[in-house]
């Protein structure tokens, strides 16, 4: 009888390595952003005006839940570390204190539902957007607690490597979310045999939210299943000791730095759709469009970040530096490769991803292809940023990252943006440039996110050139009594 062939194991650090962990979570990443994609089509499709209010409400949520989200997701570099040093009974409570984070989170979110139609008031969009957004934003902020929860399950699997795991709850995710989003926005009537029938209605703006936060749950109930295993149980501990404070604080100690990057990153982010927003709904609506496109590009390419963090994790557990630079020089070259060809991709052949959203105004379509060409302008830094971020956090470099991303996201990004605004509004200012004003901020807001980008790009990878990385770690030094 012939012995079955064992699969070789990739060399550590290689490329090879890189593409094993980082494929599913790319494959992921990218569920994720046909999600988005998908739901903004069929809302474009609806109505010009459900599009235009479900990016800045579905972003605005989203740039509050980072917080969150940023501190949930350290959890995973908890994980790599604790699997590094072979301390495999840590793993399963450092994700319950992720999952008690999540709880508090979504309750926290939940609230932030009773301030949203004095939020999108002040946002200064029209009064028929405004109303569409405070509802899309309640209904999502009511189920946030679910993707909270989602997000700590997910660093069980993906701090240990087993990114198919966590692509198969994506999948999940998105072929349930289509067709929840389809029905609930636009309404189907099924006549089933017998004389029975089946009616979803006509919900709109409503119905992309409901159909978004029913396959978000059940996602959350397969990845539940999965770390109440019998398996997960007997060698990670999933089901015992999940109460312990001192990893708790652990985990808010290294975690909310990065949870503070990662919100004001979002927040700055927001500042400038919102700023955009205010020069035109067509800007609004055109903005809404290119960075649904854009997130073709840079949804992937956070998979490739998350696998960098992951093995630099597992590598200063196991104390194995090398193994974690290789990894990073592995993921910087995949990751300039892909941008680089969704860069020429974006400048030279848009016009099939234009006629997805059916845009029927001739303005909105040129604003669109115009605001594409700063994209491809900052791509490759986008994605280099990405990588170099993730790999100093990993290691627990995260109030670097905290402090320099706040005086980036604020002083580069969002304090400028608001600076465009106010002068714009000036009266001499508004006199001078006459018709010009609109597309003169345009022009402004959009270097101004390009300078940003490249900017803190060149910023964290200094910092990672600079090594002080690989002298840290977030696991404590005892061993488990």
């Amino acid at each position: 009888m012939s012995r079955p062939v064992k699969t070789p194991t990739p060399p550590p650090g290689s490329m090879a390595e890189v593409v094993r962990i980082a494929l599913p979570l790319v494959l992921a990443s990218s569920g994720n952003a046909l999600n988005i994609f998908t739901d903004r089509v069929m809302l474009a499709r609806y109505s010009d005006v459900t599009m235009a209010a479900a990016f800045p409400a579905g972003l605005t949520l989203f740039s509050l839940a980072c917080l969150f989200f940023g501190t949930i997701g350290y959890t995973g570099s908890f994980v790599a570390q604790y699997v590094g040093a072979r301390r495999f009974r840590r793993v399963g409570v450092a994700v319950w204190q992720g999952i008690f984070l999540a709880l508090i989170g979504g309750v926290v979110m939940a609230l932030t539902g009773l301030a949203a139609p004095l939020m999108f008031r002040w946002f200064g969009h029209a009064p028929e957007i405004q109303e569409l957004e405070v509802v899309y934003y309640r209904i999502l902020a009511n189920w946030m607690w679910v993707n909270l929860v989602s997000c700590a399950l997910c660093s069980f699997w993906g701090g240990r490597g087993k990114t198919w795991m966590v692509m198969c709850f994506n999948f999940i995710v998105t072929l349930l979310n289509i067709p929840f989003n389809y029905l609930l926005i636009f309404g189907h009537r099924f006549e089933l045999p017998g004389g029975w029938v089946v009616a979803f209605p006509e919900l709109g703006i409503a119905g992309a939210a409901w159909g978004t936060a029913l396959s978000g749950l059940c996602g959350m109930l397969f990845l539940t299943a999965g770390f109440f295993s019998p398996g997960a149980r007997k060698v990670y501990s999933t089901a015992s000791r999940i109460v312990d404070f001192a990893l708790f604080r652990r985990l808010l100690f290294f975690g909310t730095p990065s949870g503070v990057q990662f919100f004001l990153d979002l927040v700055s982010f927001n500042t400038f759709v919102v700023s955009l927003g205010r020069i035109s709904v067509e800007v609004l609506t055109a903005s809404g469009i290119v960075f649904s496109i854009n997130s073709l590009a840079f949804t992937p390419m956070i998979g490739v970040g998350q696998t960098t963090a992951i093995l630099v994790g597992q590598s200063i557990g196991a104390g194995d530096i090398p193994h974690a630079t290789r990894s990073v020089s592995s993921a910087r070259k995949l990751v300039i490769g892909y941008m680089g060809f969704m860069s020429i991709f974006f400048l030279f052949y848009p016009d099939p991803l234009f006629a997805l959203f059916s845009v029927s105004k001739p303005e909105v379509l040129h604003l669109t292809r115009f605001m594409l060409y700063f994209i491809c302008v900052y791509l490759i830094f986008d994605g280099l940023f990405i990588v170099h971020g993730n790999a100093i956090k990993g290691a627990g470099d995260t109030r670097f990252s905290m402090w320099v991303g706040t005086l980036m996201s604020l002083g580069v990004y969002a304090l400028p943006c608001v600076g465009v605004f106010l002068l714009a509004e000036l009266p001499a200012v508004s006199a001078w440039l006459g018709d010009r004003l609109p597309r003169v901020m345009l022009w402004a807001m959009w270097l101004i996110c390009v300078v940003y980008v490249i900017s803190i790009s060149i910023i964290f990878y200094l910092r990672y050139r600079g090594g002080k990385w690989k002298s840290m770690r977030v696991i404590e030094d005892a061993p488990d009594q």
